[in-house]
């Protein structure tokens, strides 16, 4: 009985979606890794690690430090989820899109991406940062089972 009650505790369920969705998340990525080196050539794998580098680099600065500022306030209203949505999509899209705009003139004149690549480094760097804002929301709702699966997506 004591065991039972400790599963169905919401810290120890949350704990148990997290840490599998990392080892999920984390194997993915492994294999990821195996089968882009295996398809890419030297050259072609770094800049697909530079790409990703500098995608990363977008997201955090257009989140603008918002991550504990949108779980706090879901936890502590959860009915302002959706304006928290609406608004938080909104701010990451903006940011992205004037980050986007910098970095193209960085890479006119300083770096050496293809208009391709450039297209890439955008696509990618957008999306992950929806991604986290949806993870955001669902941490703030200490729902942990989507956001496993929205880093295993990610990662995927």
């Amino acid at each position: 009985m004591a065991i039972k009650n400790i599963f169905n505790n919401k810290v120890v369920k949350n704990f148990s979606y997290l840490t599998m969705g990392s080892i999920v998340s984390q194997l993915l990525m492994l294999f990821t890794v195996i089968k882009i080196t295996k398809v890419l050539s030297p050259d072609q794998y770094g800049i697909y690690s530079f790409i990703i580098a500098q995608g990363m680099l977008l997201i955090t600065i257009s989140e603008l430090g918002s991550k504990s500022i949108i779980i706090r306030s879901i936890a502590r209203q959860p009915d302002q989820t959706r304006d928290i949505i609406v608004n938080g999509t909104k701010l990451r899209s903006f940011t992205m899109i004037v980050i986007v705009l910098l970095y193209l003139i960085y890479n006119h004149f300083l770096g050496d991406l293809t208009k391709n690549q450039l297209i890439l480094l955008g696509i990618y760097a957008l999306v992950n940062s929806l991604f986290y804002l949806l993870e955001n929301i669902f941490l703030g709702h200490q729902k942990m089972h989507y956001p496993s699966i929205i880093k295993s997506g990610i990662n995927l």
